[in-house]
């Protein structure tokens, strides 16, 4: 104790204020998600070429602040698809503690207590006309599952997995939402979709 208070005090003494370690892991992650925000912006939506299709701009989809957002949706189940992503990625590098590991993690598990708590709420479904109802009751176990699954976790090879099913989620809810809003992806689409799944 007498060492931990001589050393607090020699910080001090030489004009070096000790820095809380919270602290810094927060401004670590502040930092850290201005440089995502920067990263993200607005990425620009594809149009599908093939079969004379274009995908709806996103963006442009009619929202009701008071109904359960469906086109939030997308961005936190992507969001944190590639949070989780990154973690496991850096796994080779990184030791699973690691902050930055351990932050994206946490980042990840933010975007979908958000999705879930905010954009999902049962004040919000209640609210949202019986189609976004039916698309968001499809999802919203899932979400729930793997963000307590996330939040838990605890082991290299788990984060990996998870990482794989997040993948999957984002994608088939991407899919979901496109026919949702009157894209037909038909026989081809389904096939694209089982392999960007890996089934």
């Amino acid at each position: 104790m007498g060492l931990v208070f001589g050393y607090m005090v020699d910080q001090v003494s030489s004009g070096k204020p000790a820095v809380d370690q919270q602290e810094v892991l927060l401004r670590e992650k502040i930092k850290f998600l201005d440089e995502m925000k920067g990263r993200l912006g607005d990425i620009p939506q594809p149009a599908v070429r093939s079969a004379g299709l274009t995908l709806p701009k996103i963006g442009a989809v009619d929202t009701d602040p008071t109904d359960a957002c469906t086109v939030c949706a997308l961005k936190h189940l992507s969001r944190a698809s590639g949070f989780l992503n990154e973690a496991s990625q850096m796994l080779a590098s990184y030791d699973f503690v690691d902050p930055s590991i351990q932050m994206r993690v946490d980042t990840a598990a933010e975007n979908l207590g958000l999705l879930e708590d905010h954009d999902w709420s049962d004040t919000k479904l209640a609210a949202s006309p019986l189609a976004d109802q039916k698309l968001v009751g499809q999802f919203a176990p899932r979400v729930r599952t793997l963000r307590k699954e996330i939040l838990m976790c605890g082991q290299p090879e788990r984060l990996r997995v998870l990482a794989g099913e997040m993948r999957k989620l984002s994608t088939e809810y991407r899919t979901a939402f496109l026919q949702h809003n009157g894209l037909d992806f038909g026989s081809k689409g389904a096939e694209l979709d089982a392999a960007s799944t890996g089934q």
